[in-house]
């Protein structure tokens, strides 16, 4: 009874969407009733060449993504461990991407690099101009360095704690053997992060999988591709599934279609899903060989040329690692001609690169410690000092500049984007006056504090009874609820949010704050859940025995015991649920249509618009930017102290 309201929130909003897509996309709903089994939409889907084009467009960008931030991330951590005073100055650099929301982020990235028409602040340092909505390549890998900055914090506090626990006695001991940087980094630090490497290779991947917000404030699908015309579709530089999936759903003229589509992307995601909780397993041969199965398997899909043939090569492959690695290197030869022959779009087969991957995993497990020369160890450590250097220095300079962009921006009182000089012209800060004085801003603020505010509220009130059950149930049992929700969460993305939009339009959820506040306490559930399980753990026992043998009742024990105790448990839960929904902006630009219920995500939004926007009150933006920065930084350094003191130290003073 104390789980049931977790476990009924998380099937309606977090697993039920899924079944209700895949429902929609097999039958008909004609007047209220089932049809007949159609698989129209996956007709359309499978005859045009759209969804499969805008699946290499993300599989080319999941894997430039988790390729560059692994490699930028290992460098930072590795320097990081190492101590000195980079490390000072990387800590407060990495916070910044951090501490901006995406929806401000974004914007500032796309002002700094772009500006009006390619004229910009890069513009008038550099003399380049980025054409990132007019050139594809440069539309893609500008917003693909925009992603991989939001993405590094996370990859490297994530590295550098493995790091850390290595302590810093083997550290001396190896520089007193004589071992330089390089050697510590290759033989050291890069064994021990192994397994952490192949987790945040499968969390990053199927993040950037179904990412929606940054590709869609940053290019919203980027300039069209010549080769990706279609007989319905128009595919850009940066039109992922998610976005193409956002697209089609937006000029919807049938929900079976737009089910289908989603039904599909589900599917991409559930397997890479599988994947992660597949290189999770201790047993590294039999993980190696389901994982050379499932890439097997997915070549069965009509994804590329000869997709057939490969995937029963594949197959047959699948339990020698030599002849798996060589059908792999024929298919990447295959595909390289394939390319040259027909474009990117049409010869890359997608799973070749999941194959590929699985294969450089195999080659990453050496026993033996091979021996290296001398000028190969100056050329890896010029190598990493250069990485170090070139991607600290960028880390540092564009946080700079997005804060002076920002600054820049606030107090021009000319609102123009374009860069002109060291000031804005027309310096002032009238832009400060009119925009706080209009009625519209402070209702978007109202609006978000009752969005974070409500999941804040909601969030515990549904985990903790949940977590105390699950406490009493044992560790493995807690451990499989916290299992099975984090698979339906990071599962989660549009193509669950869409399918959710229907099912709460005929009871008049619709655009309302309700929905939204119901969707993020939902999607924060797996987080919460794992915080509370972990803190009751370290409660003693005794206590409830105690007061058993005392003659306490159920509610009085949870009256004098257990609710004391939640205390600091429901901030940290209550605090989950308020940054998810202030900082949110995907649930309300899907549910949300009255511009009286915009929270400051959406007004923000509306003052710049997409990346073709004629009409963007940039101004207005930095002014608001600001004020809600402040405002969570208030606010968060309110809520530290409280967090920082807990009820079970005090019962242990």
């Amino acid at each position: 009874m104390l789980a049931a309201p977790m476990v009924l929130a998380a099937v309606i909003f977090l697993i039920y969407p899924v079944f209700h897509g895949l429902l929609h996309s097999l039958f008909d709903f004609q007047e209220g009733r089932a049809a007949w089994l159609h698989f129209m939409g996956y007709r359309l889907a499978l005859q045009d060449r759209a969804l499969r084009y805008s699946l290499v467009v993300t599989v080319l960008w999941s894997t430039g993504i988790v390729a560059l931030t692994l490699i930028i991330s290992v460098t930072l951590a590795s320097r990081m461990a190492l101590g000195g005073k980079a490390r000072r100055i990387l800590y407060t650099v990495l916070l910044l991407p951090w501490a901006i929301p995406v929806y401000i982020a974004v914007p500032l990235w796309r002002a700094m690099l772009y500006g009006n028409g390619g004229e910009s602040l890069v513009t008038w340092i550099t003399g380049f101009r980025i054409p990132m909505m007019e050139d594809p390549a440069a539309g893609f890998f500008s917003a693909m360095a925009v992603s991989v900055w939001m993405q590094i914090p996370f990859t490297v506090f994530i590295c550098y704690s493995h790091l850390k626990r290595l302590g810093k006695e083997m550290i001396d001991a190896a520089a007193l053997e004589g071992c330089g940087v390089h050697e510590v980094i290759r033989w050291i630090f890069i064994p021990q992060l192994r397994t952490p490497l192949l987790m945040l290779a499968f969390l990053n991947g199927i993040g950037s999988f179904k990412e929606f917000t940054s590709i869609y404030l940053m290019t919203a699908g980027g300039p069209p591709l010549v080769s990706g015309i279609t007989d319905r579709y128009i595919i850009g530089a940066t039109t992922t599934i998610g976005v193409f999936l956002y697209q089609v759903f937006q000029g919807m003229h049938h929900y079976a279609l737009t089910a289908s589509f989603g039904v599909i992307m589900a599917a991409g995601v559930a397997i890479l899903v599988v994947l992660w909780r597949t290189a999770k397993r201790r047993h590294a041969e039999g993980r190696i060989f389901r994982m050379r199965l499932i890439a097997a398997a997915v070549h069965f899909l009509p994804l590329g040329p000869w997709s057939w043939a490969f995937g029963a090569a594949y197959l047959a492959a699948s339990r020698n690692r030599k002849l798996f690695l060589a059908v792999c290197c024929v298919h990447a030869a295959c595909t390289a001609y394939w390319i040259a022959a027909f474009g990117v779009l049409e010869g890359l087969n997608p799973a070749l690169i999941l194959a590929a991957g699985i294969s450089l995993d195999q080659l990453s497990h050496r026993d033996s410690i091979q021996v290296i020369t001398p000028w190969r160890a100056r050329i890896s450590l010029l190598l990493h000092h250069g990485l170090f250097s070139l991607s600290s220095s960028l880390l540092v300079i564009s946080s700079v500049l997005l804060i002076y962009m920002l600054v820049w921006l606030s107090i021009s009182g000319a609102n123009i984007v374009t860069v002109t000089g060291f000031l804005p012209p027309f310096a002032s800060l009238e832009t400060f006056r009119r925009t706080l004085s209009s009625p519209n801003v402070w209702r978007s603020f109202g609006n978000t504090v009752l969005i974070a505010s409500g999941a804040a509220v909601l969030l515990p009130l549904i985990v903790l009874p949940a977590a105390a059950a699950l406490q009493e149930r044992g560790k493995h049992s807690g451990d499989r609820w916290i299992t099975m929700l984090q698979l339906a969460g990071t599962a989660g993305g549009i193509h669950t949010l869409i399918p959710l939009f229907f099912l709460l339009s005929p009871v008049g959820l619709l655009d309302t704050r309700t929905a939204v506040i119901l969707v993020y306490t939902s999607g924060s559930i797996p987080t919460a859940l794992m915080v509370a399980v972990a803190y009751y753990e370290h409660i003693p026992y005794s206590l409830h025995e105690s007061a058993r043998l005392d003659g306490a009742t159920t509610a009085q024990r949870l009256r004098y015991i257990f609710v004391p105790l939640s205390i600091p448990a429901a901030a940290t839960c209550a605090l989950v649920g308020f940054v998810s929904g202030w900082n949110g902006f995907l649930v309300p630009l899907l549910f949300i249509r009255s511009e009286g219920l915009y929270p400051i995500s959406l007004q923000l939004h509306r003052y710049v618009g997409g990346a073709a926007s004629a009409q963007a009150d940039w101004s207005s933006f930095a002014v608001l930017s600001m004020v809600n920065l402040l405002l969570v930084v208030l606010m968060l350094s309110r809520l530290k102290g409280p967090l920082g003191k807990t009820a079970l130290q005090d019962y242990s003073e």
